[in-house]
């Protein structure tokens, strides 16, 4: 799917234990590595992002006017 200019997204979680509820609930942060651990694969998102039929007339006429513009 990435090969072919689809996003892929790996889905992973596992729920939280007690102290880690906790601490969610003071709004204290967790280390990545605390985070990542034991987790469980879900799945994957894959979806494409793909220009409209119109835009590449759009970015002309910004670049005509001498509108800078950025895809983000």
């Amino acid at each position: 799917m990435a090969k072919n200019g689809s996003y892929v997204l790996a889905i992973a979680g596992r729920p939280l234990e007690e102290d880690e509820k906790e601490l969610l609930e003071r709004g204290q942060d967790f280390t990545r590595e605390r985070i990542e651990r034991d987790l469980t694969f879900y799945g994957f998102i894959s979806f494409r992002n793909e220009l409209k039929p119109d835009t590449t007339e759009a970015l002309r006429k910004l670049r005509e006017g001498a509108i800078r513009s950025v895809r983000i």
